[in-house]
């Protein structure tokens, strides 16, 4: 499947992906976390048509904040956001597109 900046998935069933939380100019964490069946996600950035992940935004970007990004991290004053990469199998096989 080809993806595109914009575009948006429904998730079908809970799906893992990799949380990078920026907390300078630089990322500065990573973790692991599961989106719940029902979100909506936005590609941002796909890399190359052959890379093996999408970067994604959840469309409830601040409701889900406080579940991806713990309270001490979001408090620091160089914390500038967070973002998700999922890996294209992953959402072949558990997301949605959305018609535009």
């Amino acid at each position: 499947m080809d993806f595109r900046e914009g575009q948006r998935f429904v998730v079908l069933h809970d799906v893992e992906a990799y949380c990078f939380v920026r907390e300078t100019s630089i990322l500065s964490e990573m973790r692991s976390v599961t989106v719940r069946s029902g979100e909506i996600l936005v590609v941002t950035f796909v890399s190359r048509s052959d890379s093996s992940t999408v970067s994604m935004r959840p469309h409830r970007y601040e409701a889900l904040e406080a579940e991806f990004v713990d309270a001490d991290i979001r408090s620091k004053g160089g914390y500038s956001g967070y973002h998700l990469v999922i890996k294209r199998v992953f959402i072949d096989e558990h997301c949605r597109s959305l018609a535009e």
